[in-house]
Parts: C-alpha cells; structure tokens; sequence
C-alpha cells in the first residue's frame, strides 16, 4: 500500500512544476531544491524528482540545465527570468510571488 501511494506521488512529481514557454529542441533550465534525498541528490544530478524530470523532457528533445538552489531562492531565479522551470514550488508560493506559468498540483507532502 505504501510503496503504491510513493508510485503514484512520484508519477505525480513529474507535473510539478512551473513552466514558462520553452519550445522542444532548445536547452531548458531547471531550477531544484537543494540536496533533500531522494528527491533531489544536487552532487550527482539525480533523485526521484531530478530523474523523472529528466525522464519526461529528454525524449521530447530538450537539454535539461540543472541548477540547484533552497527554496525561496527558487522563485526569484524564476521571477527574474534566470530559469524556465522551478520543481516542487507551492501555490501558495506561487500566488505569493505572482509567479505567470503554469501549476499542476501538489504530489507529495
């Protein structure tokens, strides 16, 4: 039971992001918290999140820019427009910082 709700939330991390217009066939940068195993594992470019991500966008041709930053760092970068993509912001967040793009719901918590 438990290792099915972990299934479905990570399936669900995949949507969690904000994505500002990135066309397919360019370099898209992502911004992901700080090293939080094992979700986000900064010194090797992998975790659940990071590795999903990477599974959804590379076949669709894009060139995944890893950046790594705590989390209200994260909006900044994105509001500044120094990132294309932030993972596993908030809405309240979002709201927050007004953030435009796009938000597909909370997977884990």
């Amino acid at each position: 039971m438990k290792i099915q709700t972990i299934t479905r939330s990570c399936l669900a991390v995949l949507f969690l992001f904000v994505v500002k217009g990135a066309t397919a066939a360019e370099k898209i940068t992502v911004v992901f918290g700080e090293t939080l195993a094992p979700w986000v594992v900064a010194s090797t470019h992998q975790g659940i999140i990071v590795d999903m991500f990477e599974a959804a966008m590379t076949p669709l041709g894009y060139e995944i820019v890893h950046v790594y930053l705590p989390y209200a760092r994260r909006s900044k970068a994105y509001k500044s427009e120094g990132v294309d993509v932030v993972s596993d912001m908030n809405l309240n967040t979002i709201n927050k910082y007004n953030l435009p793009g796009f938000f597909s719901d909370i997977a884990y918590t």
